[in-house]
This record gives C-alpha cells, structure tokens and sequence, in this order.
C-alpha cells in the first residue's frame, strides 16, 4: 500500500546453474505496482542518503545481508508532488546474492520506495534494483508522480 503522507516518511534475481543473476530492467512503475499491491506500507521519496560507505565492505562474500544506518534528506511525494521536505533517520538493508551486492552512493540523488517497519523506514538495496533509482530522470519522476496520482502508470 502506498501512503502519501507526512507520516509515512517518519522517517529478482534468480540465480542459474552458473550462479548468474539475471533482473529486470528497474522501472518506477513495475515498482509502485509491486508496492502498492503489498501488504507493506510505501512512502516515495527523492533527495539522498547520507552514511559511512566504508562499512562493511560488500564483495558478496563474507555477508548476505548487512543494515546501514543512514539520514536521509530530501521531499517527500504528496499528492501535489514532491512538495514536502523531510529528512530523518532511515536504514539501508543491503542484501547480496552469488556475489552481487546491491548499492548506492552516498550523498547520491536517488528516487527510493521506503517501507515503513516496527523498527522505522527502511530501504531495500537488493542486487536487483527495485526500490531505489539513482540519479532519476526527469521522466522517472514525472511517472512516479502519475502512478501515485492516478494517472498513466504503466511500465516502459
């Protein structure tokens, strides 16, 4: 379920016989689908996270899946857009398979889904991209923005 509201923000991969990871091309409709047909609340958000990038170390070997305390700062989407500035703690569930680790910069311009958990907004940086798009284009945006304001939401 997608939530457009202050609160909200209080802040596929199959691996083969050779341990390839094959994912779909990441796309902000395919993803506010996904989410609003969850049983997970959704808050979209755009502007950047901040944290220690030097830990821990993601090569897919020693770990499968790490949480990253980081700070986001940036707008969340309302039903006018991305009208409503927000920022506040968020943690980043970093998740790795046949040693592809997914990420982002920190301090990067991304356009992210951030569920809402018992323990506070999180993120999940799968190593199939789905809920977070780094450096969003213009088009990207204006998608989002229609999917979550009932106009055409369809995949590209």
């Amino acid at each position: 379920m997608i939530r457009l509201a202050a609160t909200a923000a209080l802040l596929t991969g199959i691996a083969g016989p050779a341990l390839s990871l094959s994912c779909l091309a990441p796309d902000v409709a395919r993803s506010f689908k996904t989410a609003a047909g969850s049983d997970e609340t959704y808050a979209i958000v755009l502007g950047a996270f901040a944290f220690d990038a030097a830990t821990p170390p993601f090569d897919g070997t020693a770990l499968d899946e790490a949480s990253i305390p980081a700070q986001f700062e940036g707008e969340l989407l309302a039903e006018d857009g991305f009208t409503r500035a927000i920022s506040g703690p968020i943690t980043l569930q970093v998740s790795c398979e046949t040693g592809i680790c997914g990420t982002i910069a920190s301090g990067e311009r991304v356009l992210a889904f951030v569920r809402e958990s018992t323990a506070g907004p999180v993120v999940e940086l799968g190593p199939c991209p789905q809920w977070v798009f780094p450096t969003p284009e213009s088009r990207q945006i204006a998608r989002v923005i229609d999917c979550a304001t009932g106009g055409p939401c369809t995949a590209e």
